[in-house]
């Protein structure tokens, strides 16, 4: 399916900081937006934000395994998303 021009990159965060959701509306997205959570404004957010209420920035792929968690921590390349 084409790209089409509706869609767009949305983030709400309450007025605590605390809580937000990001997401997008429209169809597909382009290629450069494949990773829409990865964005330099995003980045530069999260890694203010985050120390903030004891968060942690990682470069990392997860998967939900019974009910848990496993997150795969590594530097780009080191295979976490085959692992995963």
């Amino acid at each position: 399916m084409p790209y089409r021009a509706g869609a767009r990159r949305r983030l709400r965060i309450d007025r605590l900081w605390r809580r937000g959701a990001l997401g997008w509306t429209g169809t597909r997205l382009p290629r450069r937006l494949a990773y829409p959570f990865r964005t330099p404004f995003l980045e530069v957010l999260w890694m203010h934000l985050l120390p903030l209420h004891a968060g942690l920035l990682v470069h990392a792929a997860a998967v939900e395994h019974r009910g848990k968690a496993l997150l795969f921590v590594g530097r780009s390349g080191a295979g976490k998303s085959t692992l995963a």
